[in-house]
């Protein structure tokens, strides 16, 4: 597993412009209905009862669209959100409520 180091100036150019072209979409306070079906075909495939598509800004969050679970923003630090933009591989959690790194988190 290939992790982003937060200190290195490539972690900090990738997501200074990754936060730019958030800014210039102008998603995060956008309505998407148009995900929901997104969101339910994903869950379909993943066999899951719980599915979400995210944004992730600088410091918070945003669940734009989801199955199964009921809070819509929150701090992005420590999140699966934020460890999925940490690496480069797809990040797969088996059971969040065993791993690790999310178990003692309050949304999990």
């Amino acid at each position: 597993m290939s992790i982003f180091n937060r200190d290195s100036e490539e972690w900090k150019q990738k997501e200074a412009r990754r936060c730019r072209n958030l800014d210039e979409y102008e998603i995060i306070g956008a309505e998407t209905p148009e995900l929901n079906s997104l969101t339910k075909i994903l869950a379909l495939i993943c066999k899951t009862p719980i599915a979400a598509i995210s944004i992730i800004d600088r410091n918070n969050f945003y669940v734009k669209s989801s199955i199964g679970i009921s809070f819509e923003r929150g701090d992005r630090h420590g999140t699966i959100c934020d460890w999925t933009i940490e690496q480069e591989e797809v990040l797969e959690v088996k059971n969040s409520h065993q791993d690790e790194r999310f178990k003692n988190n309050p949304n999990v």
